[in-house]
């Protein structure tokens, strides 16, 4: 179950070094922001109990959004996770502040 476990969340390996180094550098990241994002959820779950707020569905779209990204990663394609992630973060910054609570928003932390 460890070693499972451990497979699942190392980064995938290729021939080219430039991809370890981009993969390892995606691995950590994508894994971060889901964490983050998982979080920063539920933890606006228990202290709001607002339901579902315009920021609220934001974050789980983002969990999604990280989710398939992490998948993309897993299956090699570097460059389509990169900047599926960063356009995801735009847009997710631009709906938190036009939206929700604007700067105020708990979860413009992310």
């Amino acid at each position: 179950m460890v070693d499972r476990l451990k497979h699942l969340l190392a980064p995938p390996t290729f021939e080219n070094e430039e991809d370890n180094r981009i993969a390892g550098i995606l691995n950590v990241s994508l894994l971060t922001l889901f964490a983050a994002s998982t979080v920063l959820t539920l933890a606006q779950m228990i202290l709001f109990g607002e339901g579902l707020s315009p920021s609220m569905m934001a974050m789980v779209a983002a969990l999604f959004v990280i989710a398939v990204c992490y998948g993309l990663l897993r299956r090699g394609h570097l460059r389509m996770s990169s900047f599926v992630i960063l356009l995801m973060m735009v847009v997710i910054v631009f709906v938190i502040l036009t939206v929700g609570f604007g700067v105020h928003d708990p979860t413009i932390l992310m």
